[in-house]
């Protein structure tokens, strides 16, 4: 799979707009965005237009991997926990193939013990593709809206919980959480420090194509991640300013459909 940073203005356009539309409401709402939130979120924060949150990514990986390591330390499910920072984009391919060497920070917990030093990652992370494997089709999409809803009944219904969400406040990538009403914090492990969580996610929003976020919301595209649009599409936007999203949104989807034409 490509990175998925060229076809942000589909997504961020939506979520966009939406905001736009709750800051002219002057009502305190709580948005949780489930549209590339890793990226989306903190291009919005930059202009105070971010969702509270974001849903599914590096979450959806947590269920296998609290039962990989349970299986391996002969342990309940229900004794395991996980501390995971991780993008967008190491969390899709960590459920298909190794992410070894990628960004990411990994705690496990037994009864709140942190046996992280007792477990070979390699090998755990290994699992979750293989025996663990996540699943496509419509079970898949329930199992990400399961994982969703975790965060959303916490703030729903008021019930404390420590999940993982990415796009956190406008951060960008994704982190732990703890979720009480509408309260959404970051709770790290106790050997990372903020600013070193953000240079994983930062990273790894750069595998996915995004070079940088301006302090107006400008973002710019990696050269190796648009060339595949520019070879396949003849569509190249290396700098994408917040103003212009639905322009390129258009010029992206005319250029697909030039395509999907040919092909027919």
């Amino acid at each position: 799979m490509a990175p998925m940073g060229p076809r942000l203005p589909f997504h961020l356009t939506l979520v966009y707009n939406l905001m736009r539309a709750v800051r002219a409401s002057g009502q305190t709402i709580t948005v949780i965005n489930a549209i590339y939130p890793d990226v989306v979120n903190p291009i919005l924060a930059k202009v105070h237009l971010n969702p509270t949150c974001g849903i599914g990514d590096l979450s959806n990986n947590v269920p296998a991997l609290r039962k990989a390591i349970a299986v391996h330390l002969h342990v309940a499910v229900e004794q395991v926990e996980v501390r995971l920072v991780m993008a967008r984009y190491v969390s899709y391919w960590m459920s298909r193939r190794s992410v070894m060497g990628t960004p990411f920070h990994f705690v496990a917990l037994v009864n709140g013990e942190n046996v992280t030093p007792r477990l070979d990652t390699a090998a755990i992370f290994a699992q979750v593709p293989t025996t663990f494997k996540r699943i496509g089709g419509p079970a898949g999409l329930l199992m990400t809206a399961a994982s969703g809803m975790v965060l959303i009944e916490g703030i729903v219904n008021r019930t404390p919980c420590l999940t993982h969400a990415p796009g956190p406040h406008g951060l960008p990538g994704g982190y732990p959480v703890s979720v009480d009403g509408r309260e959404v914090a970051v709770v790290l492990p106790d050997d990372l420090s903020m600013e070193a969580a953000l240079s994983i996610n930062q990273a790894g929003l750069r595998l996915d194509g995004i070079e940088k976020i301006d302090p107006d919301g400008t973002v710019y595209f990696t050269e190796e991640a648009m060339a595949l649009l520019k070879e396949t599409l003849g569509y190249e936007c290396r700098r994408m300013p917040l103003a212009e999203v639905e322009y390129w949104a258009q010029e992206l989807r005319t250029r697909y459909l030039a395509v999907g034409q040919q092909v027919d």
